[in-house]
């Protein structure tokens, strides 16, 4: 096992190499737990050029000339959590690699919240890992990380049924950016206010995770009316150029006056057959296992199953004052 001080821990830089090379690490680690994702080089400059991107909580470890091993935080200024992720090479584990990263990027952390996030607000550090990832989970338990929260990524094999029909009292619109580009942006903010940790997004963060992501495609979203505005929507892409077949729903939200009326139903069948126009044979969506909105039984209802689980592990770096 190798001393922290022999571990090469790097701020990530911004460029071709380090994208293609947290892609490729992102691929390994994947490929080792089972997990049918990929990241191209692309999808990580999305990541690391989003305006909540911090540079100096962002780290890398180099071995053999490559990236084995990354972490990162985005904090927020507004409730104190930073989310993050941390992964290490399945080759260079059992060296002591994910300790000394894991131990860097809170101490980081906590020296940023010391400007950033305000005093009266506690520091609160949230990891995720796939469910079968059990190394990553006795790394943060030993570092004090205790469990918070689960998600599914649900799928479903797209078959031949129609799209359903629209409740009364709805209408789809094709999405128009001039006009309805902030309506949107404040109909998901309200749609999504009651999930747990529930952080509202600046515009700037909703504009380039929306518009400026790899395959975003508005011509797949389906927006629903009634007589106030947009009730309701789905936002959708085809995931991957490597994989056209598999299609994603990136948010599905139904405001709280049309709910319980078959809208959030109609608007899932319809982005099903949607993609079936497409030639997508698959499709997917991400769920908090404690959804209080009843989603998860209506993904279940349309016939989507869990098709991998991921587990949400938090520290509390500094209490609030």
């Amino acid at each position: 096992m190798l001393t922290r001080e022999q571990i090469a821990i790097r701020p990530v830089r911004l460029g071709a190499e380090d994208y293609a090379g947290i892609a490729a690490l992102y691929g390994a680690y994947f490929a080792a737990h089972d997990v049918d994702r990929r990241y191209s080089a692309a999808d990580i400059e999305s990541f690391l050029t989003a305006p909540d991107f911090f540079p100096d909580l962002t780290q890398v470890v180099e071995e053999d000339g490559r990236i084995v091993a990354y972490s990162e935080h985005v904090p927020s200024a507004a409730t104190g959590n930073a989310w993050g992720d941390l992964i290490v090479h399945p080759d260079y584990r059992g060296r002591g690699i994910g300790s000394a990263l894991l131990a860097h990027a809170d101490a980081r952390l906590l020296e940023r919240a010391k400007t950033y996030i305000p005093a009266h607000l506690p520091v609160i550090a949230r990891r995720g890992a796939t469910a079968v990832d059990a190394a990553a989970f006795r790394l943060m338990e030993r570092e004090g990380y205790t469990y918070a929260r689960s998600f599914y990524e649900m799928r479903i094999a797209l078959g031949s049924s129609p799209a359903s029909a629209l409740p009364e009292g709805f209408h789809l619109e094709p999405f128009d950016r001039q006009k309805h580009d902030r309506a949107l942006y404040e109909v998901h903010e309200e749609a999504f206010s009651q999930h747990w940790g529930f952080e509202r997004d600046p515009w700037e963060e909703w504009e380039h995770y929306v518009y400026e992501r790899p395959n975003t495609d508005p011509t797949l979203w389906l927006i629903a009316f009634d007589d106030q505005g947009i009730a309701g929507y789905s936002i959708n892409r085809q995931m991957r150029d490597d994989d056209p077949t598999f299609a994603w729903i990136a948010a599905l939200g139904v405001l709280p006056r049309a709910r319980r009326r078959g809208l959030g139903e109609a608007l899932l069948r319809g982005s099903f057959a949607l993609f079936q126009e497409r030639g997508c044979t698959r499709a997917g969506l991400a769920v908090d296992a404690e959804n209080t909105t009843n989603a998860l039984a209506l993904y279940e209802r349309v016939g989507m199953h869990v098709h991998r689980t991921t587990h949400s592990y938090q520290k509390m770096l500094r209490a609030a004052e």
